[in-house]
C-alpha cells in the first residue's frame, strides 16, 4: 500500500500535554501545508485560510466537527512541536522508495527568526536533485558549526550509491570518508580552507607554475587529461564552461577515497563585460563511472539547491519575513514540503500558489490526495 502525506505525518510525535491534544496533530499540520500552498505564508496567514474552508475541506484534512482551530492553537503547536521529528519523517516521506541519486548539501539562514537575545536559525539541508526534495534538514547547534552539523545529518541518511556534492566548507577529511564508508561519492569544490589541497590540485593543471604566469605559453597539462565543455547562449550572456579532469595527482594527494581531481574554467560574457572564474574539485568518482561531462553536470546541478530551494523559500514563499521564532523549524520543513508538492504540479511557485487560492480545494486534495 502506498504510504500517504497523512500517513507520514501521523508518524511525528506530539509533545504537547493531555489537554492539548483535543486536536490531532496531522490535522493541524495538514491544514497548514495546504494554506502554504495558496499563498499563507505566516500563522496568523494560516489560520485565516483554515477559517475559511468549508467543513467538508476541514473534515477531509481530519477536524471530525469541521471546524478550524483558532490561532492560539497553532502558536501552541508550533511552539511544542519536535522539528527534528518533523524534518525525519518528512524527509522519509520526500525519499519514498526512491534510490539516493544527486545528494546536494548547502546550508541557509533563517533572517526572520533573529531576535535581540538570540541568533537567527541555520539550517542545512540535504536536497535530492532527481526528486527536486529536502530529504533531510539539520539545525546548527550553538556549539555547532555547519562541518559538525553536515557530518550528523549525512550519517542520518542512506548514502549507498549517491553522490553528494558540496561548497569547499564541506571538503573535510572525515566528511569524505564517512560517505566512503556509507559506500557513497563525493564530488567538492577545493579552496583555499584546504590550502595543501587546493594548491596540489592547480599545480597539478599548471596554475601554479611559471608557464602559467609568463605569458602566451600554454600550461603544462596532466597526460591522462580529459576534457568537456558547454555553450549557453541567451539574454545577452554567452558562458562557456570547460572542464578538465585528471587522476594523475591522486595518488600523491593522501585524501580519503579521491579517484580525481577537475579544473573548472568559466568564461562568461554579458552585454560586451567579459569575466574568467577558475574553480577547483575533488570527487570519489572513478574514471570509468564519471566523465568529464558528468562531473561537470554534477557541479552545474548543484546549485539547483540555490535556485530550486533556497531562493523560492526566500522569494516566493517569503521565509525571511516571516518573524516567528520558536515555530521557525517547524515551519521551514513544510516550506520544503509545500515546494515539493508544488512542483509536481509543473507549474511556478508563484503560479502554483495563485491557482491553489482560487481553488482551496485542489490545495486540500494535493495534501489528502482525495477529492472533496
Amino acid at each position: 500500500m502506498t504510504r500517504t502525506l497523512i500517513d507520514a505525518l501521523k508518524e511525528v510525535p506530539d509533545q504537547r500535554g493531555r489537554k492539548g491534544r483535543q486536536i490531532a496533530l496531522p490535522a493541524i499540520l495538514s491544514l497548514s501545508v495546504a494554506a502554504m500552498l495558496a499563498g499563507a505564508d505566516s500563522l496568523i496567514a494560516i489560520f485565516r485560510w483554515g477559517r475559511r474552508l468549508p467543513p467538508a475541506a476541514l473534515q477531509l484534512l481530519g477536524f471530525p466537527d469541521g471546524v478550524a482551530p483558532c490561532h492560539a492553537t497553532y502558536h501552541y503547536v508550533f511552539q511544542s512541536i519536535d522539528g527534528e521529528a518533523l524534518s525525519r519523517c518528512l524527509g522519509s516521506f520526500a525519499r519514498g522508495d526512491s534510490t539516493a541519486g544527486h545528494i546536494a548539501i548547502d546550508g541557509k539562514t533563517l533572517r526572520g527568526s533573529r531576535r535581540h537575545d538570540a541568533a537567527a536559525l541555520h539550517i542545512v539541508s540535504a536536497f535530492s536533485a532527481e526528486l527536486s526534495a529536502v530529504i533531510g534538514d539539520l539545525v546548527v547547534a550553538p556549539e555547532q558549526n555547519e562541518i559538525t552539523a553536515a557530518l550528523a545529518l549525512l550519517k542520518s541518511l542512506p548514502l549507498d550509491g549517491a553522490v553528494i556534492t558540496g561548497d569547499a566548507i564541506f571538503c573535510q577529511r572525515e566528511i569524505c570518508r564517512h560517505i566512503r564508508d556509507a559506500k557513497g561519492h563525493y564530488l567538492f569544490a577545493v579552496k583555499l580552507n584546504q590550502p595543501e589541497l587546493h594548491d596540489a590540485i592547480a599545480e597539478s593543471f599548471g596554475d601554479l607554475s611559471p608557464l602559467a604566469v609568463a605569458g602566451p605559453a600554454p600550461r603544462p597539462r596532466p597526460d591522462d587529461l580529459a576534457v568537456a565543455e558547454t555553450v549557453e547562449k541567451g539574454h545577452g550572456r554567452l558562458e562557456v564552461r570547460r572542464a578538465e579532469v585528471s587522476a594523475e595527482v591522486v595518488a600523491h594527494l593522501g585524501w580519503p577515497g579521491a579517484a580525481q581531481v577537475m579544473r573548472i574554467e568559466r568564461r562568461r560574457e554579458i552585454k560586451g563585460k567579459a569575466s574568467v572564474e577558475i574553480a577547483y574539485f575533488v570527487t570519489s568518482l572513478p574514471k570509468v563511472e564519471a566523465t568529464p561531462a558528468r562531473l561537470l553536470g554534477l557541479a552545474r546541478a548543484h546549485w539547483g539547491i540555490e535556485n530550486k530551494l533556497h531562493w523560492r523559500r526566500d522569494v516566493a514563499m517569503n521565509e525571511d519575513r516571516c518573524r516567528v521564532r520558536a515555530g521557525a523549524r517547524p515551519l521551514a520543513s513544510l516550506r520544503n514540503l509545500a515546494l515539493a508538492l508544488i512542483r509536481k504540479t509543473g507549474l511556478s511557485t508563484p503560479a502554483a500558489r495563485e491557482a491553489f487560492a482560487a481553488d482551496r480545494s485542489a490545495a486540500v486534495q494535493a495534501v489528502t490526495e482525495r477529492s472533496l
